[in-house]
């Protein structure tokens, strides 16, 4: 990071014109041959101007922690009754 002349991560967030492919690496792998991946490296800001390269709002989907953890942490119910491959939670529920 140091060496490209950035200071912190979030000078780099959003840069993929800094990447570059290794040739040498997609040279070798027969199913990585002829890969493109300049669709993949395409800075978003020359494709979206002005949108944000990282999160910028508070996302809420209405998950606590809490009711998820204890959710999780229900036992789990087998097709057959309780077991270790079971569906636990909600899903045994339904």
């Amino acid at each position: 990071m140091a060496a490209l002349g950035y200071t912190s991560i979030d000078e780099l967030v959003g840069r993929s014109d800094l990447m570059e492919p290794d040739a040498e690496v997609l040279g070798e792998r027969t199913k990585l041959h002829g890969i493109d991946l300049a669709r993949i490296l395409t800075p978003s800001a020359s494709i979206r101007p002005g949108a944000a390269v990282r999160n910028v709002t508070k996302q809420d989907h209405g998950w606590g922690r809490a009711e998820v953890a204890q959710e999780v942490l229900q036992p789990s119910v087998g097709v057959t009754g309780p077991g270790r491959y079971g569906v636990t939670g909600a899903m045994a529920k339904a």
